[in-house]
């Protein structure tokens, strides 16, 4: 994780893989966790692989959901200038949370005031499933309501199963390119 104040670093080639969070009122692994402070970090997340990250599921992705690349960022703190390039994520499997009805996770997740993020050429692979409830899987997802990229290409998102979801933008689940 990227705690404040990290500038001018690069975290690359990188296999991450079967981190898991447990418990009984539900939480999730991370692969890369990302809060600077610095709204102009220079931070370069290049050519990892993230995969099998998992848990109990959680219904808030800024907060203990499920998330390959998290981008935290608050109006007080904010984080940017985070390149993320060539990077694959890969979330399958199982959330066993019994009984929860709005788990979410993602490979990728930009915290709403994030800003000047430049995310191009990765792979982002979701099919998690909540076996015993319902979760949303997103590609790809921020909740902001402008957008905190500098940059967004050549990406490839893919989500599968019920649960599947192409992203989430401006308080609004995305199912197109398009859109």
């Amino acid at each position: 994780m990227f705690k404040s104040a990290v500038t001018n670093s690069t975290v690359n080639l990188n296999n991450i893989t079967g981190v898991r969070c447990y418990s009984t009122s539900g939480y999730g692994g991370k692969g890369i966790d990302i809060n600077t402070t610095i709204a102009a970090s220079n931070l370069n997340i290049v050519e990892n692989t993230i995969s099998d990250i998992s848990g109990d599921g959680w219904s808030t992705l800024s907060s203990d959901a499920i998330v390959g690349i998290r981008v935290l960022s608050t109006s007080i703190s904010v984080t940017g200038g985070v390149n993320i390039w060539n990077n694959t994520v890969n979330l399958f499997g199982s959330i066993a949370r019994s009984g929860a009805t709005a788990d979410k996770n993602a490979c990728l997740y930009i915290q709403n005031t994030s800003v000047g993020n430049d995310v191009r050429n990765n792979i982002f692979v979701n099919s998690l499933e909540n076996t015993t409830g319902v979760s949303t899987s997103y590609a790809i997802a921020t909740d902001a309501t402008s957008s905190p990229f500098a940059m967004i290409n050549n990406n490839a998102y893919c989500v599968s199963g019920n649960e599947g979801i192409l992203g989430f933008y401006n308080a609004s689940n995305i199912t197109t390119l398009a859109a």
